[in-house]
């Protein structure tokens, strides 16, 4: 309690929580395990296969905030997080979020396909056998996955599994959907 003036002030966590300031880009990032990079770039443009053989782009995507996600069926990381990456996609994907997944498996459609199915996993799969798109994108381990932002630009990059379905990620996304473009 404060007396300043002939009025008593009261310290509540009420008035302290309204008055905190917003968490920075930088900080939710960095919350949600987020690595910024240290230049914005665009990008690498590519084009690879679905599942069933049709042709896609990252073009496609321009004007959503793009999730990225490196994976291989044999990664066991991988593996344990696409069903947070699943919720995440689901909660957000009318609200501006895609969330693209690149297969680096080298066994064939048909077996990825059967493992999709499997893990019941509705996230488009691209397929990037002779790992070009990979290479591009500089993946040393898997998985890792990249933050793309409206105008496909790299915003972030995460290395290892992550939790894509708890509040910190949350926090992130709704920021980057609902504010204009801004760098970490």
């Amino acid at each position: 309690m404060l007396l300043m003036g002939g009025l008593m002030l009261f310290s509540s966590p009420a008035l302290a929580s309204a008055e905190s300031p917003v968490p920075s880009l930088g900080d939710l990032m960095k919350a949600a395990g987020v690595i910024a990079p240290r230049q914005p770039r665009p990008a690498p443009a590519f084009e690879l296969p679905d599942l069933n053989g049709g042709r896609h782009t990252l073009e496609e995507e321009r004007g959503r905030l793009v999730i990225l996600n490196f994976w291989a069926t044999w990664c066991a990381p991988c593996v344990k997080e696409l069903p947070s990456l699943e919720s995440l996609a689901s909660h957000y994907r009318d609200k501006g979020l895609s969330v693209v997944t690149i297969n680096v498996d080298r066994s064939s459609n048909k077996r990825v396909g059967k493992f999709v199915e499997k893990h019941q996993l509705t996230l488009p799969v691209r397929v990037d056998r002779k790992g070009t798109v990979r290479g591009r994108y500089e993946v040393p381990v898997l998985p890792v996955t990249y933050l793309i932002d409206r105008q496909g630009v790299f915003i972030g990059k995460v290395i290892g599994d992550r939790e894509w379905n708890g509040a910190a990620m949350h926090a992130l996304v709704n920021r980057l959907l609902t504010q204009p473009p801004q760098r970490p």
